[in-house]
């Protein structure tokens, strides 16, 4: 009879941990639903805000604003999202991407992302971009969901990251922060004709003087070339009929013994969902017309870039490429051995207004 007891409870009891694995999720568990639930908030901008994930006296803190308390916390996301009446005069087209979220251990989850934002207020409606990472501390709780947040540390890329060769983040002052901020505010003159549609990019970080892009695969038609208005001259009728797309491309080798250079013009990339970009109907039908011409595919890849004003001459391009090079370093950011890099161009020739030039560096390892 004894024995019949024991082996009863010890079913009863084996039954009632089984039970309450499955009604109620582990701390891990919980981690990765809410890793899931920062997914959904950021692709909606925070609309909703999924409260019961915060605790009530929450604190966030970025470079510009600290604040405490659920409800001040979404406010502040609703005014920068125009869902406030002080949102809906200061901003518009406000939109917040995801490129990351991962565990940095058992009590903090790390979001990389690109926050825009259009400043209504000022006739020339400058674009605002911020690129950073936050740093959410989080707690287990003993009421569903298993886990809230108690704190949201944001840091910037254009300010926070020290300049150490480190990639690490630290604070800094909310006066750099506003130089940051009115420094976007500005507006840009009088602009030079671009050649062409802009091939579209994701901006994955706005460093202190480069950015970091991720650029979808695309299909070039490429030229080798001495003089400039010679290599556009034929890519120009090559392309006539296409509406080939900027910058123009030039590949350069550094210390090279040649002066041959290749200019390349991007005609069409893969669109969301797809792996490769289309050849256009036109480009295969006049290739065989054009024995100097290629066309290349090219697959997606994330470039370093550095944007001047100046003219193109041989000793700035250099130049700036060596300045990128050092900003990456002193980010943290791994610099390829490649000695190649492109020269961007996106003015159409002989118009005027401020130049847009820019120094690009594939990279080849990289947090994104």
């Amino acid at each position: 009879m004894a024995t019949r007891t024991l082996l009863l409870l010890f079913c009863v009891c084996k039954c009632s941990c089984f039970s309450s694995s499955t009604t109620k999720p582990s701390y891990k568990q919980s981690l990765e639903n809410l890793k899931k639930v920062l997914k959904v908030e950021y692709a909606s901008f925070f609309n909703p805000m999924l409260k019961e994930y915060y605790k009530d006296d929450v604190s966030f803190d970025d470079p510009l604003n600290s604040l405490r308390g659920v409800s001040q916390y979404q406010t502040n996301v609703d005014m920068l999202a125009g869902r406030t009446l002080m949102g809906k005069i200061l901003f518009e087209d406000a939109s917040i991407t995801l490129h990351s979220v991962t565990d940095k251990d058992d009590s903090k989850i790390e979001t990389r992302w690109t926050l825009r934002v259009t400043a209504k207020m000022f006739p020339w409606k400058p674009l605002a971009q911020f690129t950073g990472i936050s740093i959410y501390k989080v707690i287990p709780s003993p009421n569903p969901p298993g886990i809230q947040i108690v704190s949201q540390q944001d840091y910037w890329d254009s300010i926070n990251i020290t300049p150490d060769e480190t990639g690490d983040y630290n604070k800094v002052s909310k006066i750099d922060a506003i130089r940051d901020f009115i420094s976007q505010l500005k507006p840009e003159g009088y602009q030079a004709q671009q050649s062409g549609p802009e091939l579209p990019f994701i901006l994955l970080s706005r460093g202190n003087g480069y950015e970091v892009r991720s650029y979808p695969a695309c299909v070039t038609c490429n030229v080798p070339y001495e003089r400039r208005d010679e290599a556009f001259g034929r890519l120009g009728s090559f392309t006539k009929g296409m509406n080939p797309l900027s910058p123009s491309l030039v590949k350069i080798t550094k210390n090279s013994g040649t002066r041959k250079k290749y200019m390349s013009w991007p005609l069409s990339f893969a669109k969301p969902g797809e792996e490769e970009a289309p050849i256009p109907p036109q480009a295969s039908e006049k290739i065989s017309q054009f024995s100097s011409i290629q066309l290349q595919t090219l697959p997606p890849q994330v470039v370093a870039v550095i944007q001047y004003n100046d003219v193109s001459a041989e000793q700035i391009v250099i130049r700036k490429e060596k300045e990128l090079a050092e900003a990456l370093i002193r980010d943290g950011i791994k610099v390829p051995s490649s000695n190649q890099f492109n020269l961007a161009q996106y003015d159409a020739v002989y118009t005027l207004g401020k130049r847009r030039n820019e120094v690009w560096i594939a990279l080849e390892e990289h947090v994104w």
